[in-house]
């Protein structure tokens, strides 16, 4: 019994120290210089006026404000996007390669998308460390001003109600390891 509560402290322990930096945990933006504009859920689109729902968080602040990754990945995507304008998609967990080299995505894990930037400063396929600048706060898309629109998603639950994005305050913590809004919800 003792041997096997030591083997499951050690499988967890493992865990943390390979897999912790691959959840998106801190905040993508400077405490200090932004707010949140609009949460994660049920709203009134700005551009409709009709209900929708919203995947993400947004964060308003000033145009050029630094965005950082939230945990390590890869950079699946760094472009154009017909709503979000200048976009990174960020896959948190290690590139995969195959026999042949060549970088593919693994299912699972999660995936952070960082939208509205003025600039990106990471290219595809990059390897990036939490907290690496890799962009700017911008205008870009379909936006009212300059903000990050930020959104984390569960790779493998695309299928599901929202298909698979997660409200991304349940991942981030404050420097005392509590979740960033326990207090005010």
């Amino acid at each position: 019994d003792n041997l096997q509560a030591e083997s499951f402290e050690e499988i967890e322990r493992k865990f943390e120290e390979t897999n912790v930096q691959y959840l998106p945990t801190i905040l993508p933006v400077p405490e200090q210089k932004t707010w949140r504009s609009s949460p994660f859920g049920w709203r009134i689109d700005p551009f409709t006026g009709r209900r929708a729902f919203h995947r993400g968080v947004d964060f308003a602040g000033r145009r050029g404000t630094p965005i950082y990754a939230t945990a390590d990945g890869f950079v699946r995507y760094a472009g154009k996007d017909k709503y979000l304008g200048n976009t990174i998609i960020v896959a948190h967990r290690k590139k995969e390669r195959d026999e042949q080299g060549q970088p593919y995505a693994r299912q699972g894990g999660y995936q952070t998308e960082y939208g509205h930037l003025d600039r990106i400063m990471v290219k595809q396929g990059e390897q990036i460390k939490r907290g690496q600048q890799i962009g700017t706060m911008g205008n870009s898309g379909r936006s009212t001003g300059p903000h990050l629109h930020y959104a984390v998603r569960l790779r493998d639950q695309q299928l599901s109600k929202h298909r698979g994005y997660q409200n991304p305050e349940d991942f981030i913590f404050d420097n005392s390891g509590d979740y960033m809004w326990a207090a005010s919800e």
